[in-house]
């Protein structure tokens, strides 16, 4: 076979070699102008129809990548490197290196172009400074404001929450009577935080919706997730059905262990709304004996020696162990026990 256009012998594409092809045709062409828009307010550049964080570098090989042209004959390229010399913080001239595949033959490529970033509002930011949001989670105390410590832990809960998805934001937050509202820009949000927000402080979760617009011919409803947190906690000691319990773990369900007999039993936290601890004091006594499945404690209190039911194991080396005291009386205080194993 010879070539065509010069009569050079050897393989040809189309009726000429390779030299003469690349000479009259791109094998890939760049546009003069790669525009990448970048998000002015959070930072984030658009990648085809989605907005991500990324360096600067990698927004440009993304978007020099989506705008590259290549010639019918190329089977297959791979971007080996890219040179950025930027002009100034918005402009960059790049330099793109390739390795094209033309039938089974490996060919390097160049290809030149100026990148510029364009200034834009991602929709993410656009939805947030209007002001949208598509529920309400609202958090209250059961018959009592929340406590100062409960709201820190839900705003905690909330941050860590935010980062699971890129479009996921707090358009507002409001202190009200009894507690905290926020406006979350998804439903799915705030479903997922009520359920965070259960695990960690226990409570009841309801919902409710109203219709906010139409869209396309369809209804479109705002939700709204009520979750109330109960007054009590782990290690708080409640009084159900005339019994000392002590809360073990709190969500949907709560785990409460009797502290005269030690059985355990989980109660849905409806049975338990308008429950509140008992005051009670926490500290370490002091074991002067153990005989059988009694112990004698030393009172924190008044140092008298109490006989105390054993009604978990304690350590063989045990020297002090954690008690409630309520009303003068002695009890083990079977979650911290149970928490230092």
């Amino acid at each position: 076979m010879f070539c065509v256009e010069c009569g050079a012998e050897g393989k040809t594409y189309e009726g000429v070699c390779l030299k003469c092809l690349t000479d009259r045709r791109a094998l890939i062409r760049l546009p003069e102008y790669v525009d990448i828009p970048q998000c002015k307010r959070c930072g984030h550049f658009q990648a085809g129809t989605a907005w991500a964080e990324m360096e600067v570098e990698d927004a440009i090989r993304n978007g020099v990548a989506r705008r590259e042209e290549r010639d019918a004959l190329v089977s297959g390229a791979t971007l080996t490197a890219l040179a950025v010399e930027p002009e100034d913080a918005m402009n960059f001239r790049v330099r793109a290196e390739y390795a094209i595949t033309l039938a089974d033959d490996q060919v390097p490529w160049e290809a030149a172009t100026k990148v510029r970033l364009k200034a834009g509002v991602c929709p993410t930011c656009s939805r947030r400074a209007g002001g949208y949001y598509e529920a309400i989670l609202q958090v209250r105390g059961d018959g009592r404001d929340l406590t100062g410590e409960e709201s820190e832990t839900v705003r905690a809960l909330v941050q860590g929450a935010l980062g699971a998805r890129p479009d996921d934001f707090v358009t507002r937050e409001e202190a009200v009577n009894g507690g905290l509202d926020l406006y979350l820009s998804s439903k799915a949000l705030a479903k997922r935080l009520a359920a965070e927000i259960q695990r960690s402080l226990g409570g009841l979760v309801g919902t409710s919706s109203s219709l906010h617009t139409r869209r396309a011919g369809r209804d479109v409803y705002r939700m709204t997730y009520l979750i109330r947190i109960p007054g009590y906690a782990p290690g708080d000691v409640v009084e159900v059905e005339g019994r000392l319990r002590q809360v073990g773990s709190v969500g949907d369900s709560v785990t409460l262990i009797d502290l005269a007999t030690g059985e355990s039993d989980r109660v849905e936290a409806a049975a338990l709304t308008g429950v509140t601890p008992r005051p009670v004091e926490t500290a370490d006594a002091v074991v002067v004996s153990r005989e059988g499945d009694e112990a004698q404690l030393l009172d924190p209190v008044t140092f008298a020696t109490v006989r105390v039911p054993l009604v978990a194991p304690l350590p063989d080396d045990a020297e002090e162990v954690p008690v409630i005291r309520l009303e003068g009386a002695l009890y083990l205080d079977l979650v911290r026990l149970a928490a230092k194993g």
